[in-house]
């Protein structure tokens, strides 16, 4: 076992006291210190345990940091591609070896004869071991609680830092984008549509409800997509935003529903009164269909133009135009 005032130190510099030290100070034994010790056992079966556990950490937390949850689901702005990337530089050799050569702990590794001789204690594979060794150990000791793990082990990979960092190098996926969009109000897939040409692809992407159509260009048919998805995505975000400045309210909902159209460049909305209930006391409620690009709302009210002024705004809320 590794003397008290290794473990001390190892301990503070974690910041977490082992309850079993037999456990952090297996986490520093390497197999070639095992043959010439037997008695010791290897840190092997621990660093394969880290290495799952601090994948999993990584996920945990980029699952708290790049997603939200809503009644359509688990929705984020990154893409499965986009998580892969991050998950792997957080938890490749170079990474772990950096975090371990910050932390200073390897002086503490112990090793056969033939191996300190080499120096191997610097070298980015033996760093990594060790890194993920220490993990495990921690998971171990606290009882495979994963909370307690990650409380304990993402300060030592100073991961939020390392995140804010590397945001500005993910890509974005602008499909994605468009895609949550019209799941936010309700709207149909967006539509692509690619063909190659003599000088790469040209893709098309298609919002029906708002009727934005736009036109990427790319080397392959990938790269086309994202084009156009990012043109189409700016224009949603300028629609939003267009509206967002504007007072919309029930009264002047036809009037702003007109407006929409003609900025859009889209048939103005029809209504059409589809039922009128007259009551015993001779008072009326009227329902007004309002309909525009296939879409279709229905207003009530006991005057013609009340509920026409509900579908309408009905339909402006459908169109994600009321904040």
């Amino acid at each position: 076992m590794l003397k008290k005032e290794a473990l001390a130190t190892i301990e503070q510099t974690i910041g977490y006291q082992f309850k079993d030290k037999q456990l952090i100070s297996q986490a520093f034994t390497r197999s070639s210190y095992h043959y010439e010790h037997p008695e010791e056992q290897s840190n092997e079966v621990m660093e394969f345990v880290g290495d799952s556990v601090l994948s999993l950490l990584v996920v945990d937390n980029l699952l708290d940091r790049y997603t939200d949850k809503d009644g359509s689901g688990l929705y984020s702005c990154l893409n499965e591609g986009d998580f892969s990337s991050i998950r792997s530089f957080m938890v490749n050799k170079s990474f772990l070896a950096k975090k371990m050569r910050k932390l200073d702990l390897h002086q503490f590794l112990r090793m056969s004869i033939g191996d300190e001789k080499q120096g191997i204690e610097n070298s980015i594979s033996v760093l990594e071991d060790l890194f993920e060794s220490i993990v495990g150990a921690i998971y171990l000791d606290v009882g495979r609680n994963l909370n307690k793990t990650k409380k304990i082990v993402l300060p030592l990979l100073e991961i939020e830092s390392e995140l804010d960092e590397y945001d500005g190098k993910i890509k974005i996926s602008y499909k994605n984008l468009v895609q949550e969009w019209c799941d936010k109000y309700g709207y149909s897939k967006p539509v692509y549509n690619t063909y190659q040409t003599q000088d790469g692809f040209i893709s098309t992407c298609y919002v029906r409800e708002q009727n934005v159509k736009e036109e990427g260009w790319g080397n392959n048919r990938k790269e086309a997509e994202k084009v156009a998805a990012e043109i189409v995505y700016l224009k949603l975000e300028d629609i939003e935003s267009s509206f967002a400045s504007v007072d919309i309210s029930f009264e002047n909902s036809i009037n702003m529903l007109q407006e929409y159209c003609q900025n859009k460049d889209i048939p103005k909305p029809e209504y059409k009164t589809i039922k009128d209930v007259v009551f015993d006391d001779n008072s009326h409620e009227f329902t007004v269909r309002c309909t525009l690009n296939g879409r279709n709302t229905e207003g009530k009210g006991e005057r013609v133009k009340k509920d026409k002024k509900d579908a309408a705004y009905k339909m402006l809320d459908y169109l994600g135009l009321i904040q």
